[in-house]
């Protein structure tokens, strides 16, 4: 599904698709979710989330910031802690879970795994 997210990882596990999928809110999101589900990419960089997992990070942000509507879906995290969630179609935002920081970014989730995350590496 995302060729350049394939060339990041070699690991290959099975997926919890859960009991929960109805809870995500995003096709996009959940489509992620069920193909690279917990996995890590670029040595540990990246992890992509379970949808279980997805419901406890959930929860986690809503503890943290009061500026989210319930319609996000967390869908990974990186290793400096910032978790990734997609609010729309077309947006993803960043929050800084140190900080409480949200950073807006203007693509959809193909769009990040495809160019975004690839346009300046040292971003992440």
């Amino acid at each position: 599904m995302y060729k350049r997210l394939n060339e990041y990882s070699s690991e290959t596990l099975s997926t919890d698709c859960g009991e929960n999928a109805d809870q995500i809110n995003h096709k996009d999101a959940l489509r992620l979710m069920k193909e690279y589900g917990g996995m890590s990419f670029n040595h540990g960089l990246l992890r992509i989330t379970t949808v279980t997992d997805s419901i406890k990070w959930k929860l986690n942000v809503k503890s943290f910031t009061e500026n989210l509507d319930d319609d996000f879906d967390v869908f990974a995290f990186d290793w400096l802690g910032r978790i990734f969630s997609v609010i729309a179609e077309d947006e993803i935002i960043q929050l800084d879970s140190a900080t409480g920081d949200i950073l807006e970014i203007p693509y959809g989730i193909d769009h990040f795994f495809e160019q975004g995350l690839y346009e300046d590496e040292n971003d992440l």
